[in-house]
């Protein structure tokens, strides 16, 4: 591998597997929402949006830190 090549290989892989970690974030927020509906009013829907906007963020922070490990360690 190309060290070249680094950043867009670990880009493509991250990307490759949101749809899943979103799907699973998505999973268990409509089970939240089913297993306690009774209790749920305005403010913990918005807490379930802004939860699943704060774990995009750091599942993004992954992919950087990934990067910011390749760069300074310089390992393939």
């Amino acid at each position: 591998m190309n060290k070249k090549d680094i950043p867009n290989d670990v880009i493509r892989f991250w990307e490759s597997n949101r749809w899943l970690f979103n799907l699973g974030n998505g999973l268990f927020g409509i089970l939240g929402l089913i297993l306690f509906a009774d209790y749920f009013e305005i403010q913990e829907i918005i807490g379930l949006i802004v939860y699943a906007l704060v774990a995009n963020i750091l599942y993004s922070s992954g992919m950087l830190l990934e990067m910011l490990i390749f760069t300074i360690l310089k390992t393939n």
